[in-house]
């Protein structure tokens, strides 16, 4: 597998997981589309720890195919989400409201692909409708996509069909993909995310912690990775919106009690200064055990045969 120099410093400290990605069977991007578009799915998400992905990988290696396009299976995603000045579709989402929607555009990194996007959730069904669009225009609407908007909102008779929406937040991140080799479930994993408020000029990027969120998709609610992440003692977890995530991490004057918990759960897994200080006393041990042991070999007499 061939690595950007943007994987190389996940690759770095990450090897288990490439190992693992050697021993999938792949699939094309082409077979993958063929096989499954799930427009209308039932989603259920995970979130683990960065350094124990490829545990969780290694787990699912005998019963899905990783998607490879150009024998890379680390693909770059980055979204600009588009809302209304007064953030209805993240207060959708932190409410909890059964049906909400996410509009966003989505450059494909890698394969320099585009599209915008509208993504309307009812219950636990999602439906998703997407055109393509030039990379150049995925940090903007204009009248096209805010007529795709519409037309969207008025087919599923939803009450904000005339709401005029712009770009709020851009979330950038790793993904893999995995699809089943004996069902319709695909599998996203998205790692290193980081995120960033498009409503003020010159925002920085910002890290998460190093975690992963995995998120199974299929027509049906059992699917073999439920049960080996159930197995594994990983819980599924709910208000785990990235777009949600970095309206949050973006701007902490907004806050949510329904979003605290699991916010809560990415923020215990940031390395602190207590664990830094561990690692590189543990280094430094090994290190010294490693100088006194040639010590001990260049202090030896030498033998004569």
């Amino acid at each position: 597998m061939s690595l950007s120099l943007a994987h190389y410093t996940f690759v770095m400290t990450n090897k288990l997981l490439l190992d693992v990605l050697k021993t999938f069977s792949s699939i094309s991007l082409e077979e993958l589309n063929a096989t499954m578009s799930l427009m209308e799915r039932v989603d259920k998400k995970y979130i683990v720890s960065l350094k124990d992905l490829g545990r969780v990988m290694k787990e699912l290696t005998q019963d899905y195919f990783v998607l490879s396009i150009n024998d890379n299976s680390l693909f770059t995603y980055d979204n600009i989400y588009m809302d209304t000045p007064d953030f209805l579709f993240f207060h959708q989402h932190e409410q909890g409201q059964k049906s909400r929607m996410k509009v966003r555009t989505r450059h494909y990194v890698d394969s320099r692909m585009a599209f915008f996007e509208c993504k309307q959730k009812q219950g636990s069904l999602t439906r998703k409708g997407r055109y393509r669009i030039p990379v150049g225009q995925a940090l903007a609407m204009n009248d096209q996509s805010q007529s795709f908007f519409n037309g969207v909102c008025a087919s599923l008779q939803l009450p904000y069909a005339e709401e005029r929406l712009e770009p709020t937040m851009r979330t950038l991140y790793q993904r893999i993909t995995l699809c089943s080799k004996n069902n319709d479930e695909r599998i996203t994993i998205d790692f290193d995310l980081k995120l960033q408020d498009m409503t003020k000029p010159g925002s920085p990027l910002i890290s998460l912690p190093p975690i992963a969120i995995i998120e199974s998709k299929s027509t049906h609610n059992k699917c073999g990775s439920h049960q080996i992440l159930a197995h594994m003692g990983y819980k599924s977890v709910s208000k785990c919106s990235k777009y949600c995530l970095a309206v949050l991490y973006t701007r902490p004057e907004i806050k949510s009690e329904s979003f605290k918990r699991v916010m809560n759960f990415i923020e215990s897994f940031k390395p602190t200064r207590k664990n830094i200080v561990k690692k590189v006393e543990k280094r430094v041990a090994k290190t010294v055990k490693s100088l006194n042991g040639l010590k001990k070999d260049i202090s030896q007499p030498l033998t004569l045969q």
